[in-house]
């Protein structure tokens, strides 16, 4: 049985250019090259759905909760207040979400995702779970489990 170490990363390692002494290129590299593969895949997909990586990001934190107000929305996500309004904007124009005025506080406004959001969200996780298939493609599932593992607490 191949274990993590010989499948996708060997791969990696190999397509990398060797330093001139031939010992292999640092970890850091390799994964830039993973990461680099991976946002070609999902930028393809992103503009097949006519969507940004900050639209997604926006949907996903809508689907995941309930927002009454943006502004805590955009410092949930650490972005400008300005640009999530630009963001919303066009889901909202787009038919994804939703801007409801508070009636308590006109200028608070709860955030949500419409059906069509809620679809094209589906469609989105979907399509970044084919990307994940096909970079991931040569993992068994447990080298895929433990990947994903090891990733996220490399991450924090």
């Amino acid at each position: 049985m191949r274990t993590l170490y010989q499948t996708t990363i060997v791969k990696a390692y190999d397509a990398a250019m060797s330093p001139a002494d031939g010992t292999r290129p640092a970890i850091g590299f390799v994964l830039v090259r993973l990461a680099e593969r991976i946002d070609r895949g999902f930028t393809t997909v992103l503009r097949e759905l006519d969507l940004t990586a900050r639209q997604l990001r926006v949907m996903v934190a809508l689907d995941e909760d309930k927002w009454t107000s943006q502004r805590a929305l955009a410092a949930s996500m650490q972005l400008d207040a300005g640009n999530l309004v630009a963001v919303l904007d066009a889901l909202e124009k787009a038919g994804h979400v939703t801007r409801k005025a508070d009636p308590d506080d006109r200028r608070r406004h709860a955030l949500e995702l419409t059906p069509a959001g809620r679809r094209l969200l589906r469609r989105a996780r979907n399509a970044a779970a084919a990307v994940d298939d096909e970079v991931l493609g040569a993992f068994t599932d447990d080298e895929r489990e433990q990947f994903d593992k090891l990733s996220r607490m490399a991450w924090g």
